[in-house]
């Protein structure tokens, strides 16, 4: 170890000290802050009236607010479940003003939630804005949040865009929000697709299998950092704000007197207090902010005062220290990134998987590894070529791969033989995926098994060959009418000309109807005995005659 290094360590460990020592002494962490609220508060006034005190406490229950993992109003530690974000403070927040804890019931998705408060299950849903169905069912405390929705698309999408721009695209939104309820009122021509949380619907964008999200905007911006979706941006202003406060079961008032009386306790300062912890660009962790500043303070007062201003040693302390963070940013780079693909491949039944530039798996969902037949250790970090053997990679996938490289997005269809040497048919698509700066690291690929869908139109075309070849050889006239007294047709056999001297498509374009040329003294009959039986649901046959092109009269037996 040279003189140097052990100089800058011992200054490091110095100035960690210090900082943990001004840290313990900067102020009391939020849970002790509010206990001390909560401590002044009861000493004070109660905020509620009388007969609101008596009902809070009569309870046998505590009262019961439903939340779920929506960032940054919201985060679930996945380890030990501990919840913390935005609106959990706001709750502490209340409870100290109220001096009572309530029940926190968590649940896995926004949809899971609203169900259950639909269904009593719980008192209080934690954030929600008021919509036509829901004030049938709830009371709405004063809002406390509001926060613009926001539509996001890939870079390649030129904006801004609105509302009415996405008519007969397919928009995800999560199920059971808002936001699903005002479109499907007020934009029926987006095709929504409802998806499960926010991460599977801005992934869904990623991978081009929807053309965009409406989404929250502290919602989209903190997913988007926090899984680097690079490829998304935001393209427009959905012009719908959700306007946030407690929705309470009706049957209960009392919950709306309760918790507006302590919602008017919190004041401006207060409330942009704990806005700003979450929202903020450090994403409001202020007191990790103030510790991390102390450190480097502290740590340049160490390194100065040891080293006794020896510039030359600093220089190369300074270099050598940015070459690691350098080198370890790279590294915690390409986990991240290994993480993330991950995490949203893993979303989707569809065979998806992450292959780097050099045409290595990185990633690959369960369903791709079942179609392959083969474990995890037998694909991530394996060449496709490996993988999928070297004269299948040559014929069926370099070609694809080596144009999403190039930046093409390449789509494919094929049929190919299973594991269990079943045939299947695969429709797929090689998408380049570009990094921060704009290079291309790697292709997602997403393939769709379409083996049923293309069974059955095989099907349906192979029996549409044979009703074609039988109604071909039909002595007679085959069809299928809208039922008025013209019989307009929407399908005639071949048939039709000989018969009638008329083509199939004289009667489709309405140069002729079929009503016209039954014999004027035949047709009042022709429709009575047909609605007749068309009425009791039967079948019927009949004799009538018509007049066909050249004149003559002919005579007809139909049976339908």
């Amino acid at each position: 170890m040279t003189h140097g290094t052990a100089l800058f360590r011992c200054g490091i460990r110095w100035a960690l000290k210090t900082a943990v020592l001004l840290f313990i002494f900067s102020g009391p962490p939020l849970e002790a802050q509010l206990q001390t609220q909560r401590t002044a508060d009861s000493a004070h006034q109660d905020i509620l009236r009388p007969q609101l005190r008596q009902w809070l406490t009569s309870r046998q229950r505590p009262i019961r607010i439903g939340v779920t993992a929506i960032p940054p109003q919201i985060f679930r530690d996945p380890k030990d479940g501990t919840l913390s974000g935005l609106c959990i403070d706001f709750i502490r927040e209340i409870e100290s003003h109220l001096g009572y804890s309530f029940e926190i019931v968590f649940f896995e998705t926004w949809n899971a939630m609203m169900k259950a408060a639909f269904a009593r299950e719980i008192d209080v849903v934690y954030a929600t804005q008021t919509t036509p169905s829901r004030q049938e069912a709830f009371a709405f405390t004063e809002p406390y949040l509001t926060f613009s929705n926001m539509i996001v698309a890939t870079k390649d999408v030129k904006g801004p865009l609105t509302l009415d721009d996405l008519a007969g695209k397919t928009v995800a939104v999560v199920q059971g929000a808002a936001i699903e309820e005002y479109l499907h009122l007020h934009y029926p021509a987006i095709n929504l697709l409802a998806v499960e949380d926010e991460l599977i619907g801005l992934s869904r964008v990623s991978f081009h299998q929807a053309d965009a999200m409406v989404i929250e905007i502290s919602r989209a911006s903190w997913y988007i950092q926090q899984y680097k979706f690079t490829n998304l941006r935001i393209v427009g202003d959905a012009g719908y704000p959700f306007i946030l406060g407690f929705a309470c079961r009706i049957d209960q008032p009392e919950l709306i007197d309760i918790l507006n009386a302590a919602l008017a306790k919190i004041t401006p300062e207060r409330r942009n207090a704990l806005i700003n912890r979450w929202i903020l660009p450090l994403e409001g962790r202020g007191t990790d902010a103030r510790f991390l500043l102390i450190a480097l303070g502290g740590s340049a007062a160490a390194v100065l005062v040891v080293v006794g201003w020896n510039r030359m040693l600093r220089r190369e302390v300074h270099k050598r220290t940015g070459e690691l963070e350098n080198v370890l940013q790279s590294r915690q780079n390409d986990i991240l990134a290994l993480r993330r693909y991950k995490t949203i491949i893993s979303l989707s039944d569809d065979l998806m998987a992450f292959v780097d530039a050099d045409g290595v798996f990185r990633a690959a969902n369960d369903a791709l590894l079942k179609a392959l037949g083969k474990l995890p250790e037998e694909v991530i970090n394996r060449p496709m070529a490996k993988v999928f053997g070297k004269e299948r990679y040559e014929q069926q996938i370099r070609e694809r791969f080596e144009k999403a490289l190039r930046g093409q997005t390449v789509s494919f269809e094929m049929w190919t033989d299973s594991p269990e040497n079943e045939r299947r048919y695969f429709q797929g698509v090689y998408h380049p995926h570009q990094n921060g700066s704009g290079g291309i690291e790697g292709v997602v690929i997403v393939i769709h098994d379409m083996t049923d869908r293309e069974k059955t139109r095989l099907a349906l075309e192979k029996s549409q060959q044979a009703l074609s070849r039988l109604l071909a050889n039909l002595r007679g006239i085959a069809y299928r009418c809208k039922f008025d007294k013209d019989w307009t047709m929407e399908f005639l056999s071949q048939g039709c000309e000989e018969m009638t001297g008329f083509r199939d498509r004289d009667f489709y374009d309405g140069l002729i109807t079929w009503g016209h040329l039954i014999l004027a003294e035949d047709r009042e009959y022709v429709w009575q005995e047909i609605s007749r039986h068309v009425a009791a649901g039967e079948p019927f046959q009949i004799e009538y005659r018509i007049r066909d092109r050249q004149g003559q009269v002919k005579w007809f037996w139909e049976k339908g």
